[in-house]
């Protein structure tokens, strides 16, 4: 062993004595056969130690807070507070959700500009452009756990498992979403409906069943109605994908189309056109070209695809306000669903 790697190897030595002093008061230099078991206070002296100081925790958080601090439409709140109307949650605990909900939804934002390769978030370059995709990625799975802290002020103990079966939901719903897409794999509608009750109806349905544990009404249920909400939303957001000026603005033009995704208008026409080989060899080629991104859209237009994404949009909504009727009707749910409506032809 050269005197380098012996200095080397005595300067970790001194710093992990240094260490343990700090933390134990005496250090380990001596380290006994058999290893006691630690005593209560020394284990509260490790993890306070271990835990971030303010600045820490500020650095890790930046491409978090850089997402945050541009807030979109916070439209899940009012979804929150809409299905409250039923379920009469105190109003602290109400605050905790939708805290923790729009945690998740702006943590999974960060990890799906990266996995579909935006550039641009809410009109402003996407955080992983600005940190890097190793911090933004580490960033938005801190805030994950940061999640399960404060769900714990909810005093529930089903809040551990109701996290983790509707975050296996959204990840298995965007894992088969990115599995179709980067293997050219078209998938049936009813496949694609199963996604989007996963993908964007799992958050809906993490915040309500929380609340149903929580409301002191527990013979209501507002399941069916989330999961409806979230494949609506996700439906909604495709076909806004391909029409919106909104979205171009904030976005770009098509960008289902440039990331080669199959949504649920694409998939239609994929169906239903004559040439379908010519709309795949463009979702293919991940095209910045907005020439062919407008001939797409084109064929998709043409074989129906957004009349019949709207007249579906329309009958999901029609099922919601049904639905809501059964429960005894509810102010809030039906002002929300009239401001989500896109009219069918």
């Amino acid at each position: 062993m050269g005197p380098f790697v012996v200095s080397s190897v005595r300067s970790t030595q001194t710093l992990m004595y240094d260490v343990a002093e700090y933390i134990f008061e005496s250090p380990p230099r001596t380290p006994p056969e058999t290893s006691p078991v630690a005593k209560p206070a020394a284990v509260n002296r490790v993890l306070e130690w271990l835990e971030p100081s303010e600045d820490e925790q500020e650095k890790i958080l930046r491409p978090f807070e850089y997402l945050n601090r541009n807030p979109g439409k916070r439209i899940r709140a009012t979804i929150i507070h809409a299905f409250n109307y039923w379920l009469k949650v105190p109003e602290h605990h109400l605050q905790t959700i939708c805290k923790v909900v729009d945690m998740l939804h702006n943590s999974s934002l960060l990890i799906d500009d990266i996995e579909d390769g935006s550039d641009t978030r809410r009109g402003k370059p996407a955080a992983h452009c600005v940190y890097g995709v190793a911090q933004t990625l580490n960033s938005a799975n801190y805030v994950y756990f940061q999640v399960l802290s404060h769900l714990r002020l909810l005093g529930l103990h089903q809040t551990a498992s109701v996290f983790c079966e509707e975050m296996l939901h959204l990840h298995g719903g965007q894992g088969m979403e990115l599995y179709w897409r980067d293997n050219m794999e078209c998938p049936s509608e009813a496949d694609y409906l199963k996604m989007a009750a996963n993908k964007t109806g799992g958050l809906i349905r993490l915040a309500v069943r929380l609340m149903m544990a929580l409301s002191p009404y527990k013979h209501i249920d507002c399941l069916d109605i989330a999961t409806l909400l979230g494949i609506h939303f996700q439906i909604r957001d495709d076909y806004k994908n391909l029409t919106s000026i909104e979205y171009e603005n904030a976005k770009c033009f098509c960008e289902d189309i440039e990331e080669g995704k199959f949504s649920f208008p694409i998939i239609h026409c994929l169906e239903n056109s004559s040439w379908p080989q010519v709309l795949l060899a463009i979702l293919r080629q991940r095209t910045k070209c907005r020439h062919l991104k407008q001939h797409a859209l084109d064929m998709i237009t043409r074989s129906g695809s957004l009349v019949y994404t709207r007249n579906v949009l329309n009958s999901y909504q029609q099922e919601i306000t049904k639905r809501v009727a059964r429960l005894g009707g509810n102010a809030l749910m039906e002002k929300l669903i009239e401001q989500l409506a896109i009219d069918a032809a």
